[in-house]
């Protein structure tokens, strides 16, 4: 194997081959200059391998080869990394073959011999060599070097700044006299150094690992008189002072895009608006409504391949369609007020006007609230995200209480962490309405016998039936938090919080009770009862004048 170097030159490329259409592949490195002898023999339909032994981005590549073969020219082809989308092709002419690659990062590259494409009465059909075909490769050269590589949507470039990518000193530690370039293969994406004594995008090497590696788009590749390209967010702030829209490198209203309609290159509307701004309204902006007031007179939302309005449809535009009902785009529902277009927007609304998570909007005679996800429900009862994130309503473990419009204003929850009374959330070991003989426990409410008047008729409009306690015994446990979390009825009809967990008993005092204290009370089976609260055995008292010791 032979290595031959160049000088060590840090490169920044943006490229789309094997990734989408719309991506840009953003690698950072220090290429260098490679050359390796090897052995590989083609012949047609067989394929061979090669490794780079480490993944490297490529900047060029050509191949060394000689060729025994009997009639016609083959073509040869190389993929990467086992992508065949990847393929590039160069005919097979004189000893090197050059092949003409855009920026790629990749380990594997794939040799291929193919036929010769022949042609004939003006069509074409791929033929296959007759004869003893063979191709051997005995070098193969290439510029790269191994580095980061991001992938970054040329829609994510679409900015009001620059994006910043870092600075040179985050990719490569620059050494001695190295310089660090920067290019880009996509003309619509510009990449170059920053810093404060060469503002713009014209910087394209340094030896300064402190500057930064900035990217933009220039769709419409237009520069400034010094040759520098312009971004299109420098473009698209011109555009916005003189009060228009800026899509795809053109402004609406000027230039070529002067007349309000579709334009089939933009895949878009121009139109003004009822303050006499242009705008554009791309199809490519599913789910986000736009209001030309003036010129076409209609508000529109994208649905991909056409727009749907409330309104009356324009003369001469065949892409809109008038709906009523609702409709649901990118995720979103869409409803009519009127002509008016409403999004349900939740947590990631499309369009300045949408509602929002919680908000309230009577459809078809139905009152509606907005779900974090964009749909349109009557009840969040469901959903604990759309629940927890409005104001005044409460998850009470799988339905939401506090919707006004509920019908069921009062339930139990047996799952949950409370309940709902007369729409409001009643927490486990809470009191229900004031009333302190009726709680709740896990969601379900509970009543403490003996009953009064004023328990039998709480829950007396409502569809719940409560479950009944018996005095003492084993507490509700685990009812709410904190030291004392378990729940026992008392003897007097109300309840009361306990850090004991055993079977109590109903336990009386043989004096007279203060006003305050209970005659009655609870208590495990080693313990007494003062009135107040339980005493453990051997424990005295003095009651007026008088001893008495718990036995």
């Amino acid at each position: 194997m032979r290595l031959s170097w160049s000088s060590l030159v840090l490169v920044l490329v943006v490229a789309s081959m094997g990734v989408g259409a719309e991506d840009v592949q953003i690698s950072v490195f220090a290429p260098q200059t490679f050359s390796r002898s090897t052995t590989l023999s083609l012949q047609l339909g067989s394929d061979q391998p090669y490794d780079l032994q480490s993944v490297q981005s490529l900047l060029s590549l050509s191949v060394d080869v000689k060729s025994f073969f009997g009639s016609g020219t083959p073509t040869l082809c190389v993929y990467f990394d086992q992508d065949t989308s990847t393929r590039i092709c160069a005919p097979l002419q004189g000893n090197t073959v050059t092949f003409p690659i855009s920026p790629i990062s990749a380990r594997l590259l794939t040799f291929e011999l193919h036929g010769v494409t022949f042609f004939s009465g003006g069509s074409s059909t791929v033929g296959v060599i007759v004869g003893d075909v063979d191709v051997e490769i005995t070098q193969i050269h290439w510029t790269g070097g191994a580095g980061a590589t991001r992938v970054q949507s040329l829609a994510s470039l679409r900015q009001v700044n620059a994006v910043k990518l870092g600075f040179v000193r985050d990719f490569v530690t620059l050494q001695g006299t190295n310089v660090a370039q920067v290019f880009s293969s996509d003309p619509r994406v510009v990449a170059w150094f920053n810093d404060s004594t060469h503002p713009g995008t014209g910087k394209t090497s340094t030896v300064n690992p402190a500057d930064e590696v900035l990217v933009c788009a220039n769709e419409d590749v237009n520069r400034d008189s010094a040759g520098n390209p312009i971004c299109d967010f420098v473009d698209a702030a011109g555009c916005k002072s003189r009060g228009s829209e800026w899509l795809l490198g053109s402004c609406c209203g000027e230039g070529a895009y002067v007349n309000c309609q579709f334009y089939k290159d933009k895949q878009a509307m121009c139109g003004v608006d009822a303050q006499g701004r242009h705008k554009w309204a791309p199809l490519a902006n599913v789910g986000t409504i736009v209001s030309l007031g003036t010129c076409p007179n209609v508000q529109v939302v994208s649905a991909g391949a056409k727009f749907f309005t409330c309104g009356d449809v324009p003369s001469g535009y065949s892409n809109i369609e008038k709906f009523q009902g609702k409709e649901t785009l990118g995720g979103h529902d869409y409803v009519c007020q009127g002509t008016q277009l409403v999004e349900c927007g939740g947590d990631s609304p499309f369009s300045a006007s949408a509602l929002h998570t919680g908000d309230r909007f009577t459809f078809l005679g139905k009152v509606n609230y907005c779900s974090a996800s964009g749909a349109f429900k009557e009840s969040f009862d469901g959903d604990q995200v759309s629940c927890e994130k409005t104001s005044g309503l409460v998850w009470t473990g799988s339905k939401c209480c506090g919707e006004v419009d509920d019908p069921m204003q009062s339930y139990e929850d047996p799952t949950g962490v409370g309940g709902c009374f007369n729409g409001q959330f009643v927490r486990s070991g809470a009191t229900v309405g004031g009333v302190r003989e009726a709680v709740n426990y896990k969601g379900e409410f509970y009543v403490c016998v003996p009953q009064t008047v004023s328990v039998s008729t709480v829950f007396a409009n409502t569809s719940i039936v409560p479950k009944s306690a018996s005095p003492c015994g084993t507490p509700l446990l685990g009812a709410a938090s904190g030291s004392t979390p378990h729940m026992l009825c008392t003897p007097g009809g109300s309840w009361r919080f306990t850090d004991k967990s055993e079977v109590h008993y109903v336990k009386s005092v043989p004096w007279q009770v203060r006003a305050g204290q209970d005659k009655l009370g609870c208590c495990p089976q080693g313990q007494c009862w003062d009135g107040v609260i339980c005493k453990n055995r051997g424990e005295v008292l003095l009651i007026e004048g008088q001893g008495f010791r718990c036995q």
